[in-house]
């Protein structure tokens, strides 16, 4: 219809900084200028698809915890691989961009909340040539713990004695030791909302305890 006018596509954005008491589009530097240099600094990673659907009940529970105990929270967004089409930086990048400052981590520790080994990830190849992998957390030099929300209910969670599932410990648990994550608990599960939407939930108690 030629009488429409319509707008240039938008790239939406595919790292950066979320907290629920700031601004959704504060950049790094006035953040970073909201700490209070006096606290330690914990980070917190997780994936952009997370932060695009609004599914932020587990992260938010994360920032309250750090919070209640006297933690400045530095909560990153990140899509895993590099991209020219997307404009995504990848995680290395975002590790050295957020989480770093030169050569000095901004961090005490931090928390990734994205399954997976995301050293592949961050520089990924075709498959024709072997790539040696460049392990860039070390490069961080600090406790990265590995959380998980489990892809079941609550309800069904507690109800097995098995604990996680095999699917659950090969994406939450076996990918990241590669990484060299200090693999910890679920810390969310996985329920479904009155209008048949999956939403993540996050379990009080675990939260506090990771």
């Amino acid at each position: 219809i030629s009488y429409l006018e319509v707008p240039e596509p938008r790239r939406p954005r595919t790292e950066g900084i979320y907290h629920p008491g700031h601004d959704l589009n504060i950049d790094l530097e006035t953040y970073l200028g909201t700490l209070d240099p006096s606290r330690p600094t914990v980070g917190i990673l997780f994936p952009q698809g997370q932060w695009m659907s609004g599914d932020l009940a587990p992260i938010d529970a994360l920032i309250h915890a750090l919070d209640e105990i006297g933690a400045n929270v530095l909560p990153v967004f990140f899509t895993s691989t590099p991209s020219e089409i997307t404009g995504s930086k990848g995680i290395r990048k975002v590790v050295e961009e957020y989480l770093m400052e030169g050569s000095k981590p901004r961090v005490g520790a931090a928390i990734m909340a994205m399954g997976f080994s995301q050293l592949p990830l961050a520089n990924p190849g075709t498959g024709s040539t072997n790539v040696e992998v460049y392990n860039f957390f070390k490069d961080l030099n600090v406790p990265i713990l590995q959380v998980m929300t489990l892809w079941r209910t609550q309800a069904a969670w507690e109800e097995n004695t098995f604990g996680l599932s095999a699917p659950e410990i090969s994406v939450g648990v076996v990918g990241p030791e590669f990484d060299g994550q200090i693999i910890t608990i679920p810390i969310a599960c996985t329920e479904t909302d009155n209008e048949g939407r999956r939403t993540s939930r996050p379990i009080p108690d675990r939260v506090k305890r990771a």
